[in-house]
């Protein structure tokens, strides 16, 4: 797949970005897009290469999800599903599933969906059940619920339809991840620090597209999704959220906490430049099209 229009807002202005990674001797450059300011790899990773590149390590590692793996990365999902009737939780991308295993207990009827569902086998043993993306299901949500899948997803135009036909006509789309493309503080002095580093960055591609607020609103929109709410943050990934006394005998882990706090506290004067977002929505009838 090589195309050059934003798979995010859907303009056709793009031109070659700073952020070129390495992985199993293929680089992967991404583009900027001159709409939204989103990047996006190009070309995308094939199948053999995503097989590669989510194999049993990924879910061990800690440094490729940019959030604590325990529940506290769900506390606005629980709070939302809290205040509304119970019915179907849809979960798609539900990794170990700690977060059906909780709303189950709740009371709710709950589906997990994964690439991988070895990553939440213990689940069934409660008698949630798990199945593959390519599974068919007649079950449809009340609360669809994405948490750090849509940046991995490499054909989005027809992805995220065939994910929204998982959704009732009244239900709610819960979705929320990484904003690596917004211009804090942090996000430039990192970029600025890439122009003297001389090796290419050896790293699987992840995320394939890195979004700003403008491009990810925009995705929501195109595919039919009525925002009702819509916030982005600044949390400290991929800088330590605390340090320990130990901690400032290293030099670079010191000055990244630093400059994060000072970057936080600039993002809550510029609002929108956060690095997180958190979105609720509902289905409209059609989509609305291209970021004009």
């Amino acid at each position: 797949m090589n195309r050059l229009e934003c798979p995010l807002c859907g303009g056709g202005e793009t031109k070659d970005s700073w952020l070129e990674l390495e992985f199993r001797e293929t680089v992967f450059k991404y583009r900027e897009c001159g709409g939204c300011g989103s990047l996006f790899c190009c070309p995308m990773p094939d199948l053999e290469m995503l097989g590669h590149m989510y194999d049993s390590s990924y879910m061990e590692d800690p440094e490729t999800h940019g959030e604590d793996a325990s529940l506290a990365k769900f506390v606005e999902v629980l709070d939302f599903a809290s205040r509304q009737r119970k019915g179907v939780f849809i979960d798609y991308g539900c990794g170990d599933g700690k977060l059906l295993a909780k709303l189950h207990t709740l009371g709710w009827d709950v589906l997990g969906i994964d690439f991988n569902t070895d990553y939440a086998s213990s689940l069934s043993d409660k008698g949630i059940k798990v199945i593959g993306p390519d599974e068919p299901t007649n079950i449809r949500a009340d609360i669809l619920h994405l948490g750090d899948v849509l940046e991995h997803l490499i054909d989005l135009e027809t992805e995220l339809p065939k994910i929204l036909d998982l959704l009732k006509t009244d239900g709610y789309f819960v979705a929320h991840g990484p904003l690596e493309g917004n211009h804090n503080l942090f996000y430039e002095a990192m970029r600025f620090g890439k122009r003297f580093k001389k090796n290419r960055t050896r790293m699987p591609p992840h995320h394939v597209t890195l979004s700003t607020t403008r491009g990810q609103k925009a995705l929501f929109c195109r595919n039919g999704l009525r925002e009702i709410t819509f916030h982005a943050t600044e949390i400290a990934f991929p800088a330590s959220p605390n340090l320990s006394p130990n901690d400032f005998r290293h030099l670079r882990k010191t000055l990244l906490f630093f400059l994060r706090k000072v970057s936080q506290a600039a993002t809550k004067i510029r609002l929108g430049a956060g690095n997180r977002y958190f979105f609720i929505g509902r289905k409209t009838d059609s989509p609305l099209g291209k970021l004009s």
